[in-house]
């Protein structure tokens, strides 16, 4: 087979991957704007400092990669997805903020 050919071949393959990967985290996105009340969407975009739910999307994961690197930083990789599993329901599923002790977020006072 022709060098170039394989090199064509796998640029495409790993453009296709890319294509792939792109369109997955687009459909996590719109599913985490779907999941979000009206407030919590605001709250979101004034955090991005934009009206583009991508933006508030893009804020979104860059605060919980800090959140992510903050506990890295404390704990082992051994205990990461323990604590994780734990943790997970301390968050709300509205907003994306951490509850309060008392377990409902401030978001569900409107309701």
């Amino acid at each position: 087979m022709d060098p170039e050919e394989v090199l064509l071949g796998s640029q495409r393959l790993a453009a296709s991957r890319d294509e792939r990967a792109a369109e997955a985290e687009a459909r996590e996105g719109i599913a985490w704007w779907n999941d979000l009340r009206e407030e919590s969407r605001g709250v979101w975009l004034r955090l991005a400092n934009s009206a583009v739910p991508a933006d508030a999307w893009n804020e979104y994961k860059r605060r919980r990669s800090r959140v992510i690197e903050a506990f890295d930083a404390l704990i082992g990789d051994e205990m990461r997805a323990d604590v994780f599993a734990e943790l997970r329901g301390l968050w709300c599923e509205h907003c994306g903020r951490p509850q309060p002790l008392h377990g409902h977020c401030h978001c569900m006072n409107d309701e």
